[in-house]
């Protein structure tokens, strides 16, 4: 979110769906810095979750972080390519 180091980790066929559902029940501009569409083979959830994982110490409720981006595309970059992805 827009002003706070508040960082949901998630994952969703529709980001821009999914941006505008939030949108509506904070006060906070909500945008979406970083989107991975991971490679052929490897499941979205599995590199969710394992990115999650990774961030455990910095989670304030269920999929929101309080952290820096470059900390959260770190750990979903890691979790792609320890799945056996290729960040291009």
């Amino acid at each position: 979110m827009v002003g706070t180091n508040y960082i949901k980790v998630g994952s969703t066929s529709n980001p821009r769906s999914r941006i505008t559902s939030f949108q509506v029940g904070t006060p906070f501009e909500i945008v979406s810095p970083y989107l991975l569409c991971p490679s052929v083979g490897i499941c979205h959830v599995d590199v969710e979750r394992f990115a999650q994982g990774i961030l455990d110490p910095h989670r304030v409720r269920g999929e929101w972080f309080n952290t820096d981006l470059p900390n959260v595309i770190s750990a979903i970059q890691k979790s792609h390519t320890d799945m056996g992805g290729v960040i291009k």
